[in-house]
């Protein structure tokens, strides 16, 4: 009895202060960066945050992992997979889980497997543009519940001027999902714009803007710099919650390795840790 009341209070307030499918921040390199990668994504990961990313990205695949808000409870596992595909563009795949679990039971699982695709729109000497979209299948899972379904559009595009300044936008769920059996939720639709800018060979820094349609607009900054090689160290900010975030990254003999630590205002600390390869 006891347990089934700690269950069902859990389960109460992680309703009450998250939505389902909620943006949690599935990179480890942008998380360092404050979040703000809709401007700056060149790897993998792009398939997260600017799916026209992926025209930048190296043949690669990204495994990480997150303990979110170091409640034990919470596990965020993620992969991520780029393949180039020579004029036909970039292919991309992406699956996030999602896990809310108390002792030994499973009370929330969300997963999500995408499906992208980016081009070169046009390249000449001084300028390029490139635009990437996909589709994400939803399975939602409470326990003792059937699994719920439901798909997802989004669409990026990216445009580089002469190799220093960057502009990409995003949208998540175009096509305004909703999930659910008897009541429906509404999946979070994003958009997301954002400015990069390259001072130097190894600096980078980016400034974004963000909407969850329904909320308030969010501001991200974030700094990547490398002071020597295979060594990137990164910083950034996020209002709305309000939060600091410091990083690293090292890139040797095509392997990656990247780390983050998120400060949060209102709850715990979160770090994030992936691994991946270069083929």
């Amino acid at each position: 009895m006891k347990k089934i009341l700690l269950i069902t209070l859990l389960m109460v307030s992680l309703v009450s202060l998250f939505s389902v499918f909620d943006d949690y921040g599935p990179s480890a390199r942008a998380n360092g960066m404050g979040g703000a990668f809709t401007a700056v994504s060149d790897d993998a990961s792009s398939v997260f945050y600017n799916p026209a990313g992926l025209e930048y990205a190296d043949n690669a695949f990204i495994l990480s992992y997150t303990d979110l808000w170091s409640t034990g409870y919470n596990e965020m596992k993620n992969i991520a997979a780029s393949f180039k595909m020579g004029k036909a563009g970039t292919i991309g795949l992406g699956v996030q889980m999602f896990d809310v679990s108390f002792e030994d039971v499973t009370l929330q699982s969300e997963q999500t497997y995408g499906l992208y695709h980016a081009f070169t729109l046009f390249k000449d000497i001084h300028s390029e543009a490139t635009i990437g979209y996909g589709v994400n299948l939803y399975n939602l899972k409470f326990d003792g519940e059937d699994n719920q379904l439901a798909y997802g559009v989004n669409l990026g595009a990216m445009a580089t001027l002469r190799q220093r300044t960057r502009i990409g936008f995003s949208v998540t769920n175009l096509n305004n999902p909703k999930i659910g059996s008897e009541y429906k939720d509404d999946l979070p639709q994003i958009f997301s714009v954002g400015l990069s800018y390259i001072p130097y060979e190894s600096v980078t820094t980016t400034l974004e803007l963000k909407q969850q349609f329904g909320s308030e607009t969010q501001i991200l900054g974030g700094l990547e710099i490398s002071p020597i090689k295979p060594l990137t160290l990164r910083a950034g900010v996020h209002n709305k919650p309000n939060i600091i975030s410091f990083g690293a990254g090292i890139d040797m003999f095509n392997v990656l390795i990247d780390y983050s630590y998120k400060a949060h205002v209102h709850l715990n600390d979160t770090q994030h840790i992936a691994v991946g390869y270069k083929f």
